[in-house]
Formats: structure tokens, sequence, C-alpha cells
């Protein structure tokens, strides 16, 4: 029982902590708290976060090596809460057995693009519009199965953009996501 107060504690502390972060980056009181962020480390701490999940559903997910991964100057929390947002909706929207894909591509520009590719169940224009949207939730068997506020996406497109990057997405229904978040050349820190 008391396991199950602190969990559910947690979810609805987490549901008001993405209210408050995405009314503060709207209102332009959001600061960033940059430091040196080592995006290996990170992608590392968030799959070994999420281990139980992918287990759970039997998941794979590949991605490069630490040491592939580059260091940015940027918010370390909001890199994490990012990663983790669009890595647990791949899981959550993933059918068991299937393959997540986490890249990490440098850009002709110098700039950075962090992808999670997914072979879950896509959306169409209409629901990926919908998904875009503060409290936006998309109806579908697997959403029902999951918790969800409809804050993740929103959230991580402003953060992202707090950064001086981009978000980018593309769905296709019944063949997956790819989610894209793209930090300037100024933010990748040469070795």
């Amino acid at each position: 029982y008391v396991n199950h107060i602190r969990e559910s504690g947690d979810h609805l502390l987490g549901i008001i902590d993405d209210i408050l972060d995405l009314t503060r980056i709207e209102a332009g009181k959001m600061q960033l708290e940059e430091e040196y962020v080592d995006l290996g480390h990170t992608v590392s701490s968030c799959l070994h976060f999420l281990a139980s999940r992918i287990e759970d559903k039997e998941l794979t997910v590949s991605s490069p090596p630490a040491s592939d991964w580059p260091t940015l100057r940027a918010d370390p929390r909001m890199v994490r809460q990012m990663l983790l947002n669009i890595m647990s909706n791949a899981m959550k929207f993933s059918l068991p057995g299937k393959h997540i894909d986490l890249l990490c591509q440098h850009n002709a520009d110098e700039s950075l693009t962090i992808v999670v590719k997914d072979s879950g169940i896509g959306m169409s224009k209409p629901e990926l519009m919908l998904a875009m949207e503060r409290f936006g939730l998309v109806e579908s068997a697997l959403s029902r199965q999951n918790d969800g506020t409809g804050l993740g996406l929103p959230l991580v497109r402003s953060q992202v953009e707090l950064h001086g990057g981009r978000f980018e997405i593309t769905s296709d229904k019944g063949i997956g996501t790819r989610v894209g978040l793209v930090f300037p050349a100024n933010r990748i820190v040469q070795a």
C-alpha cells in the first residue's frame, strides 16, 4: 500500500511539474540552468530508468554506444525530461516485441538531432495535430491502457525551442513515429 501511495504521489507530482513547466515556458519565465550534459550518460540513465517497461513489453531498443554521443551545453533536467518523454511515448505506443531506435545524427549545418524512432501504432495527420496540442490525447486501445495527460509532446517542443532548437515529428498510422530533437551547433561542445 505504501509503495502504491508513493507511486501515485510521484505520478501526480510529475503531472503538476509538467503543467508548471509548460506554463513558465509560455509565460517566458523559465530559465535554463545550463551545464555540460554528457548525452551518452544521460541516454544510458534514461534506458536504465525505463528498463522494467522495456522488459515487460519485450521491446528491443538500439542506441549508439555512450562514447558516440556528444556533450551538450544545456539544462540537464530538461534534456533528461525530453528524452524520458519521447522514449516513454515510443514504448507506450509500441506493441510487445517491437523495436525502438535511438539515433544521434550530426547534420550538415553542424546541429545535432537526437532521434527516437518506433515501429508502433503511429498516428494519422489529424491525430498528430491533436497530440501536439496541450492536453491533446489521441484515443486508441493502447492509450487507454496507459496513463497520460497530453502534455508530453507540447512540453518537449517548448523545452527544445527554449534551447534554440527545433522539434520534429512524423508519424504514419500503423507504421510508427519518428521524433527528432534538433539542437543548434552552438549547443554542441567540441572535444
